[in-house]
C-alpha cells in the first residue's frame, strides 16, 4: 500500500514539475497574439488585392496603374456602392416579409403589394429550378467522383466536367477532398 502511494506521489510531483517548466518557458507576450498585416499590405501594393471579388476585368487592369491614394478612393466608392446594394436588399426583404404577413393574416393587398407578391412567386420558382439543376449536377459529380476514387477510367466528357468543376473552385482549399470526405462519412455501407 505504501508503494502505491509513493508511486502516485512521485507521478504527481513529476507532472507538476513538468507543468511549471512548460508554463515558465512559454512566451505569453502581447507580440505573439497580434495579427501581422505587413504581408497583406505588401500584396496590396503588388496589385494582389484579396478583395477583388466583384470587380470587372477592366477595373482590375485599371487598379494596376492606380496610385495608393486612387486605390483608396476607388475601394471606398466600391464599399459605398455595396452598402447601398445591401440596404436595397434589406428594404426588399422587409417588403416581402410585410406582404407575407398580410397574406397570413388574410388581409387584402394593394396593387403594389400584388406586384411584390408576383415577384416573390417568380423568385421562388427560379430558386426551385436552380436547386433542381444543382441537385442534378451534384448527382453527376457524385458518379464521377466515385469513378475517380475507385480508379476507373473516365470518359472524355466526364473528364471535361471534372476539369470544369476544378476550375470553378480554383483557389479554394481542396474542395474535392472535402466533398469526398463528407460523402464518404455519410455512406458507411462497408
Amino acid at each position: 500500500m505504501k508503494n502505491k502511494k509513493s508511486i502516485a506521489l512521485l507521478t504527481l510531483s513529476t507532472l507538476v514539475a513538468w507543468l511549471v517548466v512548460s508554463i515558465s518557458s512559454a512566451d505569453f507576450s502581447e507580440s505573439n497574439f497580434k495579427f501581422d498585416r505587413t504581408e497583406m499590405k505588401q500584396d496590396f501594393r503588388k496589385g494582389h488585392n484579396w478583395n477583388m471579388k466583384g470587380l470587372s476585368d477592366d477595373e482590375k487592369t485599371n487598379l494596376e496603374t492606380m496610385t495608393d491614394e486612387e486605390k483608396k478612393e476607388f475601394f471606398e466608392a466600391k464599399k459605398a456602392e455595396r452598402n447601398l446594394e445591401k440596404e436595397a436588399k434589406k428594404i426588399e426583404r422587409e417588403s416581402h416579409e410585410n406582404v407575407i404577413d398580410k397574406l397570413l393574416a388574410w388581409e387584402e393587398l394593394t396593387a403594389e403589394e400584388e406586384a411584390i407578391r408576383a415577384d416573390i412567386i417568380e423568385k421562388r420558382a427560379e430558386r426551385k429550378i436552380q436547386k433542381e439543376a444543382n441537385e442534378a449536377k451534384r448527382e453527376e459529380m457524385k458518379i464521377i467522383m466515385e469513378k475517380v476514387h475507385s480508379d476507373e477510367e473516365l470518359t472524355d466528357e466526364e473528364q471535361a466536367k471534372l476539369d470544369e468543376m476544378k476550375s470553378n473552385f480554383k483557389g479554394k482549399k481542396k474542395w474535392y477532398k472535402k466533398w469526398w470526405n463528407r460523402w464518404w462519412m455519410m455512406n458507411d455501407e462497408w
